[in-house]
């Protein structure tokens, strides 16, 4: 596998759980009871169809794949500058 297609991969998953850790986070719902893994399924599927995806997993996702592309760029950004051979 080419390693940019490993580094955009790994950047995706990066932000993914952070995402995710976020979400669970700034949930509404009793910690000390509730099962955190059913209580996220739910949150994710509000809203879903058989043919579609609902309004908090199509968010979700956007945000994910938003903060991976910024990532990038940033990176991207700051390899250029540092290197002394770009032109």
């Amino acid at each position: 596998m080419p390693e940019r297609v490993e580094l955009r991969m790994k950047r995706f998953l990066v932000e993914l759980f952070i995402k995710a850790a976020e979400t669970l986070e700034n949930m509404d719902w009793d910690k000390s009871k509730d099962n955190h893994v059913a209580r996220f399924q739910e949150y994710m599927s509000e809203g879903q169809s058989m043919d579609s995806a609902g309004a908090n997993r199509v968010a979700f996702y956007e945000d994910v794949v938003a903060r991976a592309r910024v990532v990038r760029r940033s990176l991207s950004i700051h390899l250029m500058f540092s290197n002394p051979y770009w032109i």
